[in-house]
């Protein structure tokens, strides 16, 4: 992440927003991929960058720094999304469709830590069984 800026800080300084298409981002660990992101489209507002504020934090952040129409990919699930954006080293998506192996979830909004997928208003079809939960942490297998 660290790397996105110092590549696109000269470009701050002549525009106010920078737009990527057709992007993918990987995370590694010291043995293996931890997650790929694939996304039509990440956007990164200097604007609101420099203005941000410890007050709606988060808030500003997911205007700031965000992807557009992508997917989660992590092991045994993939996760599409419609907007997600990284604060405190979560991964926040909006409008989601996840797929395992026996079974769908279509929630309003996910939440992606490295070792679960929490979401959240969800209908979800596990083993030819219908659930409507508010809340369901998927843990993420370990291989």
């Amino acid at each position: 992440m660290k790397f996105i800026f110092l590549l696109f800080l000269p470009f701050s300084l002549y525009a106010n927003e920078v737009t990527m298409h057709n992007i993918e981002e990987r995370e590694f660990t010291q043995s293996s991929l931890l997650y790929l992101i694939k996304a039509e489209k990440k956007s990164i507002d200097f604007k609101k960058l420099k203005h941000l504020s410890l007050f709606n934090l988060k808030k500003n952040v997911s205007e700031s720094i965000f992807y557009d129409k992508g997917t989660l990919y992590q092991k045994d699930i993939k996760v599409d999304f419609k907007r997600a954006y990284f604060f405190e080293g979560n991964l926040y998506m909006q409008e989601c469709y996840a797929t395992f192996k026996n079974g769908y979830i279509k929630a309003d909004s996910a939440i992606y830590k490295r070792t679960n997928i929490e979401f959240k208003k969800l209908t979800m079809k596990k083993e030819n069984k219908l659930y409507h939960k508010f809340k369901y942490t998927y843990t993420i297998s370990k291989m």
